[in-house]
């Protein structure tokens, strides 16, 4: 069996590329080749187009951009509203914590407050995005 690797990059701007890969028969290596070399392309360019494109149309690509399903944005924008505010909790307690020098806290306990507190509050808060999402 040989193996060849699919480079797959989306008709979209800023989008970084990822590899495929796939194993197959050394026949249907070969067909590949052909079929790239007939057309005038590389094998990865065959394959990308084959695997991004039917009937010339990209099939991941809406009129407006990349089509996804309700879940997974619902998912994405929790996510990002709770390691955003995530990010902001942990940074204001633990300021908080190192500026007030009457709690008594050594470095190591104010980092241990920080970040339950803050990945408890992203937590609450991505639950509470997605669940608002989901209300829509």
């Amino acid at each position: 069996m040989s193996t060849f690797t699919i480079m797959a990059k989306l008709p979209i701007k800023n989008l970084s590329t990822k590899v495929l890969s796939a194993r197959v028969t050394p026949d249907v290596y070969k067909a590949w080749q052909d079929m790239a070399k007939s057309k005038g392309l590389s094998v990865s360019e065959c394959l990308r187009d084959a695997v991004t494109m039917v009937d010339k149309k990209p099939i991941l690509k809406a009129a407006d951009g990349i089509i996804v399903p309700d879940e997974l944005n619902r998912t994405l924008g929790a996510i990002g509203g709770g390691v955003v505010t995530g990010i902001i909790l942990y940074k204001g307690i633990k300021a908080t914590l190192i500026n007030n020098p009457q709690s008594g806290l050594n470095d190591n306990e104010i980092e241990a407050i920080s970040g339950i507190m803050a990945l408890s509050g992203s937590l609450l808060v991505g639950m509470g995005i997605h669940k608002l999402m989901a209300e829509k």
